[in-house]
């Protein structure tokens, strides 16, 4: 399945809000372990001016299920 969040980087670089924009299955963990692994990265922030500012991307994950 593949999960789309939308991310606000702030001006450190860091996560700041994440929220799901199109689920892949909410039910057995798969939304969960996408905001979970992207809270742990960090950005190289995005700029307004010359200066760093928070900006709003999408991340698209893709999650393969094996049995």
């Amino acid at each position: 399945g593949v999960v789309l969040l939308g991310v606000t980087v702030e001006a450190d670089g860091s996560v700041g809000t994440v929220r799901v924009v199109r689920s892949a299955d909410a039910e057995y963990g798969l939304d969960a372990a996408a905001i979970d692994a992207v809270r742990q990265w960090v950005f190289e922030p995005g700029r307004r001016s010359g200066r760093p500012a928070p900006v709003e991307i999408e991340i698209e994950m893709a999650f393969t299920l094996r049995s």
